[in-house]
């Protein structure tokens, strides 16, 4: 805020990038969706996450479901469902199970790609029964203060409810490639 303040910058947030031409003397042209600006200079900030993946399944966009953890103390003796199987599932499991009731669903049959400290902890947690790992399941939607999940037994699939006043989905992120290179902006791998 400070370099803002003395810089006088100009800030827009909010305001998605719709597009960016580069002018002839060396500037830009920026639209969003809200207005066009010109600038001489443009930083993109996308983070390092990029945007999450989703799961595309009813009620996802409801209240109550996430796709990033900021506060997990806030929540205290509540049912949450984490969906995923890598370390930020697995951390958001573990250190929301402190407080609350825990299930983490993962669609794979085993958590192949976790830190191994991460797999101690969360077999502890396991066998503790703070965390009740559901593997082989997927979402089939929000609803309520429901997750209605599908359990792969082997070729059967069977259909299961568990309460869930909040849910979490850390499946991972989507960097916009698409958006990037609309803009000439070529990737390192190219």
């Amino acid at each position: 805020h400070q370099i803002v303040r003395e810089n006088r910058l100009e800030i827009r947030t909010e305001e998605g990038l719709a597009s960016l031409e580069k002018q002839r003397d060396g500037g830009f042209v920026v639209r969003s969706e809200k207005g066009e600006y010109r600038a001489r200079r443009v930083i993109l900030a996308t983070g390092q996450r990029g945007n999450p993946r989703k799961l595309g399944v009813p009620g996802e966009e409801r209240e109550g479901v996430y796709h990033r953890l900021y506060s997990p103390r806030h929540y205290h003796d509540k049912d949450i469902l984490v969906v995923g199987g890598g370390n930020s599932a697995v951390e958001a499991a573990l250190v929301l199970a402190e407080q609350n009731r825990v299930r983490l669903s993962y669609r794979g049959s085993e958590l192949a790609r976790i830190f191994k400290d991460n797999e101690r902890k969360l077999n502890e947690a396991v066998a503790q029964k703070r965390i009740e790992l559901i593997l082989n399941s997927n979402v089939k939607e929000f609803s309520g203060k429901t997750a209605a999940l599908e359990i792969d037994r082997g070729g059967h699939r069977e259909p299961r409810t568990v309460p869930c006043d909040y849910a979490f989905v850390l499946i991972g992120a989507e960097l916009p490639v698409k958006f990037l290179k609309s803009l000439g902006i070529r990737m390192e791998n190219e």
